[in-house]
């Protein structure tokens, strides 16, 4: 994978939201805890993906497949019984039927919160979190909010 070069200001406010993640995180073991994370730059993401793993090994990661329409039995076929410390779910702009998905997300608000007592991570982008405020707002409203900045027309991959 090639190394991004952001601004050195865009790098210092991403380490900034990734300790913060991290301790968001930390501090939510064992509590229901629902985190969007705002990332539209696909190797930002991955690169705060690897850091958040160094910081957090005991996260779990959850990969949707297109074909996804539940996130909370999704979620709960992977983790089953064993409930994880922290979980991290990416993919979301990858589901084939997104709005589905947010739809019955706020409709099975409650079941997080009584059966999910871990971090929940969920990485977003612009357009998925703008759907999630316009298709699951109740549970969008229990979510708290890190964003990953990135400008994408001045950053240049240097090493390959």
């Amino acid at each position: 994978m090639s190394e991004l070069h952001l601004p050195v200001e865009t790098a210092v406010d991403n380490e900034k939201s990734l300790k913060d993640l991290a301790w968001a995180i930390d501090i939510s073991e064992g509590q229901t805890s629902l985190i969007l994370v705002r990332c539209n730059h696909p190797t930002v993401q991955q690169q705060m993906v690897q850091r958040l793993r160094v910081l957090c090994p005991d996260i779990q990661e959850i990969v949707l497949a297109p074909s996804v329409n539940k996130l909370y039995s999704t979620i709960r076929e992977q983790v089953g019984d064993d409930e994880p410390p922290a979980l991290m779910v990416l993919g979301l702009d990858s589901v084939s039927d997104i709005n589905q998905l947010l739809i019955s997300l706020n409709s099975v608000r409650e079941e997080f919160r009584k059966h999910c007592r871990f971090p929940l991570v969920l990485w977003v982008n612009d357009e998925i979190m703008r759907k999630f405020i316009r298709l699951a707002p109740d549970f969008e409203s229990w979510t708290t909010r890190t964003q990953f900045a990135s400008i994408p027309d001045t950053v240049s991959n240097s090493k390959n």
